[in-house]
């Protein structure tokens, strides 16, 4: 098999460490796990914020990020506090 080789931040790598690289995202929202739920789509979702299914899905692939307006929207919809959509910044203290 043929290690496929980039440069990437001027060093040499092999292809399976730029793919895990680039799947290193951060979770920011948890749009998606509250409409699963919930028992909601996506598409639901979409058609009740005004915004296409690209862009309510970029959102809930943590793609890009909705604006507050837009976060404070989808709560009123879903029924939940704004913070139920957010990951949470620090550890709960237990």
């Amino acid at each position: 098999m043929e290690n496929n080789i980039f440069l990437y931040e001027k060093r040499i790598i092999g292809f399976d460490y730029l793919v895990n690289k680039m799947s290193e995202k951060k979770k920011l929202n948890r749009i998606k796990d509250v409409l699963r739920q919930q028992g909601r789509t996506q598409t639901w979702l979409a058609e009740k914020i005004g915004k296409s299914y690209v862009v309510v899905t970029n959102y809930c692939n943590n793609n890009s990020q909705p604006s507050i307006e837009i976060l404070k929207k989808i709560a009123d919809v879903v029924g939940v506090d704004v913070r139920e959509l957010l990951e949470p910044s620090k550890p709960n203290p237990i």
